[in-house]
């Protein structure tokens, strides 16, 4: 339940806590798979071709009863670039020059070697996989297999005004937020999500 506040005419519902609630109640019906909004390709070094390891990545992570899809991990995956830094410190727990970092559902990798263009921008990891009962990474990440994922275009939403009431702003346009809505392109899915009803892939900031 959210509580309203009335001022004059008006029914005003902080923002913050609305989306609390939404999220409350979209996390107990929103299935998840993984997506990566900007995809790096990582090999894995000293694995061959015909390397695969499948996993079960639940739908509901807090209830893993309800059902999940199977993610395989193979020789060439994609991270997120977000995820992804050339020079590493002690508060980031993604990719970075020697770093130990887990696939999440699968197995830890470390880094061996980040490639970058002429722009300075990474185009490739270059990683190995880590034997079981070595050392334990500090976090696992979302990952995508190459050959199990599809491009998309995903849509992210923010708050649509920068003020908290726009009826008290002189021109309620000029408080409309310019990055309400950001457009991913080059986005990548897994494949589960294909041939079923339309699905709209939403992202709430």
């Amino acid at each position: 339940m959210v509580s309203v506040t009335r001022r004059g005419n008006e029914n005003i519902i902080a923002l913050n806590l609305l989306e609390h609630c939404i999220r409350k109640d979209l996390d107990i019906r929103a299935k998840r798979v993984f997506a990566l909004l900007d995809p790096v390709k990582v090999v894995i070094e000293n694995v061959d071709e015909k390397y695969s390891h499948s996993a079960t990545a639940p739908h509901f992570p807090k209830d893993p009863s309800l059902g999940g899809y199977t993610i395989t991990l193979t020789k060439e995956i994609y991270v997120d670039r977000s995820d992804i830094r050339l020079e590493d410190s002690k508060d980031f727990f993604g990719f970075a020059p020697g770093k130990l970092v887990g696939l999440r559902y699968a197995f830890p990798v470390r880094v061996k070697q980040i490639i970058t263009d002429d722009k300075g921008e990474v185009t490739e990891l270059r990683v190995d996989l880590e034997k079981e009962g070595g050392a334990k990474p500090k976090t696992f990440l979302n990952w995508l297999p190459v050959k199990e994922s599809h491009s998309a275009i995903v849509n992210l939403y923010d708050i649509l005004f920068l003020s908290y009431n726009p009826n008290e702003d002189a021109d309620w346009k000029s408080s409309m937020n310019p990055n309400s809505l950001i457009v991913k392109t080059n986005a990548r899915v897994h494949k589960s999500i294909l041939g079923k009803e339309l699905m709209r892939i939403l992202y709430i900031k």
